[in-house]
């Protein structure tokens, strides 16, 4: 985990960024980002993944039929974090995510990097680590800090 000076607290909002490493893409096509998306969402529970392997081709396919369900799971979910918004760029991430305890957003983030290294190595025939590091964590610690995060994110556009 990236080295912090103060440490995670439970209820604490926390700017997240990593970069594919050497600067490489991260996000190909546009299905590596609907699959990223599909993280989000998958990971941030604290029960286990049963079934991560999916395609999402048909997702984006317009000749699927719209009464077929979706690659999603609908069971109970008990989330670990609170996504507040996020931005997806070809060669890096930023989340702003709020801690709703200190073991539920490192627990998330190690399986939303490890999950999404594992799917892009395998679909493109690699090896090695996809992540520059980790991730960067910055604690958003006051109310300006706050308010602005989600422009400068946004505006990574």
């Amino acid at each position: 985990m990236a080295t912090l000076k103060r440490p995670l607290e439970d209820g604490g909002i926390y700017h997240i960024l990593s970069r594919g490493v050497d600067k490489r893409k991260i996000f190909v096509e546009n299905n590596d980002y609907f699959r990223f998306i599909h993280n989000l969402y998958e990971f941030n529970n604290d029960k286990p993944t049963v079934n991560n392997n999916r395609s999402f081709s048909r997702l984006i396919d317009p000749r699927r039929d719209p009464s077929a369900p979706l690659a999603t799971s609908l069971t109970r979910r008990n989330i670990i974090t609170e996504i507040l918004c996020f931005c997806l760029m070809p060669n890096h991430y930023h989340l702003l995510l709020r801690a709703i305890s200190r073991a539920g957003l490192v627990k998330f983030l190690s399986r939303l990097n490890t999950g999404y290294a594992k799917y892009f190595n395998e679909k493109y025939q690699r090896s090695g680590a996809l992540f520059q590091s980790r991730y960067k964590l910055i604690p958003i610690v006051n109310e300006a800090h706050f308010v602005h995060i989600p422009y400068y994110i946004h505006y990574s556009l």
